[in-house]
């Protein structure tokens, strides 16, 4: 029977989260410094600018749905909550009802002349007699079609729609997923995929026990296709432990490391022994960390039985105030077990919740920048801490915007880091860029 996992006694191993954000943001461009050299930066980046422009999205892409409906507009912002909501509405009518009270709350009909959301009315005018079956309230006189317009509506549905379906999306299951992957590297064979369940949470032990099927699954599926050399080479799984446990939680400690790290050690030894990748997502930041425990925990065992395996690894989020100090412990981590972790750096996905619960809490501080640039100097002195690191860690950059990909190129192909550039990674629910 394999040994019980248990809950260390409780240390704290980052620096506050709640801090003034002015002196986080000045020790990180401090941290950067003149490492930076923006002539070159600018000399990568420019032509990878230059090709985006000569090369537009098509119009079903996120590049042109916000384009014509900035985030920061209503529109903007009732569209990406019905893009992200309908990824997680079970029934057909709460889909219908979510999509008319969302875009029930803006304003469709002010796009400006020559906007391409003018050619999009076209495309609509045929959907339009379908949609008024559907639609809740469309005939009536206070109905959605009356208060926006029945075209631009559609319209707005249409590319709602088309964004899931093709960027965020790559099946209704692995195996479709596996088969879009495959699809695309047959146009860029580079392509590396890590394939995530869509689960963001348990609420019960139901949902625990159906998401652990999923991943099993997913990861005897992905073991049972082409062969790699090493994980850093193949596809893998990411994995979120507030799927896998419906009381993913400080208070909850003992429990975590009773019931969830038993289930986790399954995965990880079907990806240790299949040779693939297996990521571990990132959380909010009040269990960040709690997560750290529960990777050094794995990270122990990991060591015992798995110690050439290098798949093993996690997430972090640049957005958050303490992202480098998690760098630095997770590579203080791995040195511990003699190990080397993949780290995936992003730029977080929780920014909306973290204010709100701050602000609910009255506390004096965010536990995440409020500003983007800020959230940008973060990243790349979290990236160079990652190539520092490159003895204990292998760096995955993950990011939308050259200026941040470049510099992690340009300071991973100097000739004293050998080990290769993985911000040419494409990820099956975030585009990377590959340098």
């Amino acid at each position: 029977m394999p040994t019980p996992f248990v809950a260390p006694s409780e240390q704290p191993r980052l620096p506050d989260a709640y801090v003034a954000e002015h002196g986080v943001v000045q020790a990180l461009a401090e941290r950067v410094g003149g490492a930076l050299g923006w002539p070159g930066v600018i000399a990568m980046a420019a032509p990878w600018v230059e090709q985006v422009r000569k090369n537009p999205a098509p119009f079903w892409a996120m590049e042109s749905l916000l384009r014509e409906y900035p985030i920061t507009s209503a529109e903007g912002l009732a569209l990406m909550r019905l893009a992200e909501a309908l990824l997680r509405v079970p029934d057909a009518p709460t889909a219908i009802a979510l999509t008319a009270d969302q875009l029930g709350r803006a304003d469709f009909d002010g796009a400006s002349e020559g906007s391409p959301h003018k050619m999009l009315a076209a495309l609509s005018a045929s959907a339009i007699s379908m949609s008024k079956r559907f639609l809740p309230g469309a005939e009536d006189d206070g109905g959605l079609f009356k208060r926006l317009g029945a075209q631009t509506v559609v319209a707005a549905t249409v590319r709602a729609i088309q964004l899931l379906g093709r960027q965020f999306v790559l099946g209704r299951n692995i195996r479709e997923a596996m088969g879009e992957a495959d699809d695309a590297r047959k146009q860029q064979k580079q392509l590396r995929f890590s394939y995530d369940m869509l689960g963001e949470g348990a609420r019960t032990e139901d949902d625990a026990r159906r998401y652990q099927a999923a991943y099993v699954g997913a990861i005897k599926a992905i073991a049972a296709g082409a062969r790699a050399d090493s994980p850093e080479a193949s596809d893998g799984i990411s994995i979120k432990l507030s799927a896998l446990f419906s009381r993913y939680e400080v208070l909850q400690r003992e429990r975590v490391f009773v019931e969830l790290l038993p289930r986790v050690w399954e995965l990880i030894e079907l990806a240790a022994n299949a040779n693939i990748n297996l990521t571990i997502d990132a959380e909010e930041v009040d269990r960040l960390e709690l997560s750290l425990d529960v990777l050094d925990a794995l990270a122990a065992r990991i060591a015992l039985i798995y110690p050439q395996w290098r798949g093993f690894g996690l997430a972090v989020q640049a957005y958050q105030t303490r992202a480098l100090a998690v760098v630095d412990e997770v590579a203080a981590i791995a040195r511990k077990h003699g190990l080397r972790f993949m780290v995936r750096l992003v730029k977080g996905a929780y920014w909306d919740g973290e204010i709100k619960r701050a602000q609910e809490l009255g506390l004096a501080a965010y536990p995440v920048f409020t500003h983007k640039q800020h959230t940008d100097v973060s990243y790349l002195a979290c990236a160079r801490a990652l190539i520092q690191h490159a003895d204990v860690i292998y760096p995955q950059f993950a990011s939308h915007n050259a200026g941040t990909i470049a510099p992690s190129c340009r300071w991973r192909a100097r000739p004293a880091r050998r080990s290769r550039c993985s911000a040419c990674t494409a990820w099956a629910r975030a585009f990377t860029a590959r340098c």
